[in-house]
């Protein structure tokens, strides 16, 4: 919560005034990507969410990029958390469909959400360090984002997940604390 102190007291002096933060823009980043690198992305408009609805139109958009990117690939694992659009029927239906492998995922391990611990830190980071006053400077600080990672830092989040899951198996399912 953001309190502005002098909109409750009118009478402070000018000195102790701040200037109001501007109004943050969110958008919300689908990611799909595996230990070779970035296979699709989609940036939501300002302020809207994923519903189950986008999230089946958007694995749609992903076989498209698959078959391009990736033609030898026959078998998807698909990697994602317990979010209600990701297990939602429709969701489920579409997956079968595309005969893809969702991989099941413990309903309470944060530290299993691979995108979240290795792929959106860094790219917070990158993105305090660009301008962006329009969505296409977001969309270009994320293009230049994925394309300046190397092989390695993909294959790196991929490789640690069998630790990942061992450690949430070891302590019962529990929080991994500093994941």
């Amino acid at each position: 919560m953001t309190y502005d102190y002098y909109k409750q007291t009118p009478t402070l002096n000018s000195h102790l005034l701040r200037v109001a933060p501007k109004q943050q823009r969110k958008h919300f980043l689908s990611v799909w990507w595996n230990a070779k690198g970035s296979i699709y992305y989609e940036l939501l408009p300002t302020n809207r969410t994923v519903t189950a609805t986008i999230y089946v139109d958007q694995l749609q958009k992903l076989v498209g990029v698959i078959r391009e990117k990736r033609p030898r690939r026959s078998i998807v694992h698909l990697l994602h958390d317990n979010a209600r659009l990701h297990v939602a029927s429709n969701t489920h239906q579409k997956t079968t469909k595309l005969g893809w492998h969702p991989i099941i995922h413990s309903s309470y391990s944060p530290g299993l959400a691979l995108s979240d611990y290795h792929l959106f830190r860094p790219l917070k980071l990158h993105l305090r360090e660009k301008e962006i006053d329009k969505d296409d400077d977001l969309k270009t600080a994320v293009d230049d984002f994925f394309a300046s990672q190397s092989p390695e830092f993909w294959a790196q989040g991929i490789n640690a997940l069998p630790n990942k899951w061992a450690k949430v198996t070891d302590l019962n399912g529990e929080y991994i604390v500093g994941s």
